[in-house]
């Protein structure tokens, strides 16, 4: 599956408009619409990490599983 990247503007009768696209015409495409956000990856990452709402996957208490508990073990 060929991924392809654009950016546009919704238009006033609520459409959009995508121009010079690589694919044939008449090809089915799937089409996901993404309203653009000004929070960055690695800013939602450094909140994650900072933010204290995992901490306590670091107690040992939580750590309560071991390999033997695997039903099947992938190499």
């Amino acid at each position: 599956m060929e991924s392809f990247k654009t950016e546009t503007i919704i238009q006033s009768d609520h459409k959009i408009q995508l121009e010079n696209l690589p694919f044939e015409i008449g090809e089915k495409v799937i089409v996901t619409v993404l309203q653009k956000s000004d929070i960055i990856t690695n800013d939602i990452m450094k909140l994650e990490d900072q933010g204290g709402a995992f901490d306590f996957l670091k107690d040992e208490k939580e750590d309560i599983y071991t390999v033997n508990d695997l039903k099947v073990k992938y190499k």
